[in-house]
């Protein structure tokens, strides 16, 4: 059964698709560390198992939005990425764009914000989650960038899934 999120998201469009068969692997052998941050508990309770089950894992959020927030909250990558650097890589990530007058709008239609949308702001965060980009491009992550801008959310998971493609076994 899929986890549910909290609120919709580009990620429940892609549920609702027929989608290509691909298989997720994992980059690196899982491992447990005596002294890893709670943010870790997700990963060995809902996602591994899945993974491990043979199951398509698709989070709305992971590192990217934790080197995003916390430079927000006044931490160096340097710092957030101890913190992060033995999270286990996904297969790929989506960064998903749009012009910030776009995004603003989008959050002001919104009844529920995150923390990340309430303090920071459309413009600063597209600008922080470029650098996010460059920094996990650094550390070998795959990732895709997806501009959505005047896109539907159907054409934007079909995008979506015409990379997955590349990545397919």
């Amino acid at each position: 059964m899929p986890h549910q999120a909290r609120r919709p998201t580009i990620c429940g469009s892609v549920r609702r698709l027929q989608t290509p068969t691909w298989t997720c692997r994992r980059a690196r052998p899982r491992e447990r560390w005596p002294s890893r941050p709670t943010g870790y508990a997700h990963l060995d309770s809902e996602v591994i198992p899945l993974l491990d089950d043979g199951q398509h894992v698709v989070c709305d959020r992971y590192v990217q939005s934790s080197l995003v927030l916390q430079r927000v909250d006044g931490l160096s990558l340097t710092e957030i990425w101890r913190y992060n650097a033995y999270v286990l890589p996904p297969t790929v990530s989506f960064y998903l764009e749009d012009q910030p007058e776009v995004i603003r709008e989008r959050l002001g239609s919104r009844q529920e914000l995150s923390r990340l949308e309430v303090t920071g702001s459309p413009r600063r965060d597209l600008v922080l989650y470029s650098k996010a980009y460059t920094f996990l491009y650094k550390h070998d992550w795959e990732q895709e960038k997806i501009n959505g801008h005047g896109l539907t959310p159907e054409r934007i998971v079909a995008r979506i899934l015409k990379q997955l493609k590349k990545y397919a076994d």
